[in-house]
C-alpha cells in the first residue's frame, strides 16, 4: 500500500513537472534552447502586414557578435534603409497550404523555413530549430527546387531585435 502511495505521488510530481515544462520552460531549459539556436537558426522574413497601405517583408537572421546574440536585418542600397521589399517580390505562390490566411492584418508576422529533406548538419539544426523553438512546420514551401517547412510566429524567441546593418558594397 505505502509502495503504491508513493508511486501515486511520484507520478503525479512528474505529471506536474511535464505540464510545467510544456507551458512554461525552466530558466536553464530556455537557454538551452537559446544556445541551440545559435548553433542552427532557421531562415527568417519579417512580414509587415499593414492594415492601410502596403504590406513589405525583409530578411532576418541570428547573429552572435561580441557575444551578444540579435537578430539582425541586413539592407542595401536595392531595398531601402531598413531592408524592406515591396510584397509582390515575396514568394507567396510557392506555399502548398494558405499562407495568408495565418497571416494577421496591421502586425508583424515573421515566417520561419527550414529545408524539408536537410543535405547537411547545418540544415539538420534548422529543422530542429524549427520544431523546437518555433512550434513545428504548418505547411511546405517550394523555392528552387526544394521544399521547406515552414511556420507563423508573431516574435521572435530568445534575442533582441531586429537592428539594421548596412552593407557596405566596395
Amino acid at each position: 500500500m505505502a509502495l503504491q502511495a508513493g508511486q501515486m505521488v511520484g507520478s503525479d510530481l512528474l505529471s506536474a513537472v511535464v505540464r510545467k515544462s510544456d507551458n512554461a520552460p525552466d530558466s536553464w531549459e530556455l537557454q538551452e534552447r537559446c544556445d541551440e539556436l545559435l548553433v542552427g537558426a532557421p531562415g527568417i522574413v519579417e512580414l509587415r502586414m499593414a492594415a492601410r497601405g502596403p504590406s513589405v517583408w525583409r530578411q532576418l537572421r541570428l547573429e552572435n557578435s561580441n557575444h551578444a546574440p540579435r537578430w539582425y536585418v541586413m539592407a542595401d542600397g536595392r531595398n531601402g534603409n531598413a531592408g524592406w521589399r515591396p510584397m509582390e517580390s515575396f514568394l507567396i505562390g510557392s506555399f502548398t497550404s494558405a499562407l495568408q490566411q495565418k497571416l494577421k492584418q496591421g502586425r508583424l508576422n515573421y515566417v520561419i523555413y527550414a529545408p524539408s529533406e536537410p543535405l547537411s548538419t547545418a540544415e539538420q539544426n534548422q529543422l530542429v530549430a524549427l520544431a523546437a523553438d518555433f512550434g513545428g512546420s504548418q505547411g511546405t514551401l517550394r523555392w528552387k527546387g526544394r521544399d521547406y517547412e515552414y511556420t507563423v510566429v508573431d516574435r521572435l524567441p530568445c534575442f533582441p531585435g531586429p537592428i539594421v546593418v548596412k552593407r557596405q558594397h566596395g
